[in-house]
């Protein structure tokens, strides 16, 4: 199989964000008087956008207040705008998987769940030295992963067919919203979740670090 592009998840696929995304969290979570919580919870929880990840984290009697969701995510997404690298760090071997996709001028694409604007300015900051095809978050009328709308407009600005993009990610999401726009779904098993979760999901392949993807990428080209 010849893969022409290469779609990333975000957040523990790329990089490490669990810290900060926790401590946003906490922190509105602390300024409604309500319970906080572990990085576990919070790992279990990503992946959904900011809006799920807050009712998820809120105590069980707000959870169906739209209100209270809509105040605690926008009050979320502007201290993470402010805190988003406090902790958060690139994975070992990511820049070495984007150098060699750029050199081989093969398409390096984020597809994230996370807002639009944080997403964009998360990748610029930290990958600033590559070059990508496609930036893409959370966007107002446009459905979040595992819907493949995203992923299938990226496919058609490349003018690639889906069946020849990798999209690889470290959730379940991840992996459906591969299935779903017919793409190689592939698992990150150094990110969030684990093992038993990428392949009850129907991960084509899991990779142990980032720059296993070479030698496979190298392999079909």
């Amino acid at each position: 199989m010849q893969f022409k592009a290469v779609i990333f998840d975000l957040d523990g696929t790329i990089i490490n964000s669990l810290e900060d995304l926790c401590d946003s969290v906490n922190y509105v979570l602390k300024n409604h008087n309500f319970k906080t919580h572990t990085l576990d919870f919070i790992r279990m929880t990503i992946g959904n956008g900011m809006r799920n990840l807050i009712r998820d984290s809120l105590p069980a009697e707000y959870k169906s207040d739209d209100n209270m969701v809509d105040a605690c995510t926008a009050e979320l997404k502007e201290y993470y705008l402010l805190n988003w690298n406090v902790k958060t760090r690139p994975y070992d071997g990511i820049n070495e998987l984007f150098s060699f996709l750029n050199q081989n001028n093969i398409p390096l694409c984020v597809l994230s769940n996370k807002a639009d604007k944080p997403a964009n300015i998360i990748v610029n900051h930290y990958f600033s030295d590559f070059s990508f095809a496609a930036i893409c978050g959370e966007k107002p009328g446009v459905p979040i992963k595992p819907d493949p709308t995203s992923s299938l407009t990226i496919a058609k600005d490349l003018g690639v067919n889906p069946s020849e993009i990798l999209f690889l990610g470290d959730s379940a999401q991840d992996i459906i919203t591969a299935k779903n726009a017919g793409m190689f779904a592939a698992g990150a098993l150094w990110g969030f979740r684990d093992e038993k979760t990428l392949l009850r999901a129907g991960a084509d392949m899991l990779f142990e670090k980032p720059i296993d993807l070479i030698p496979f990428l190298e392999n079909n080209k």
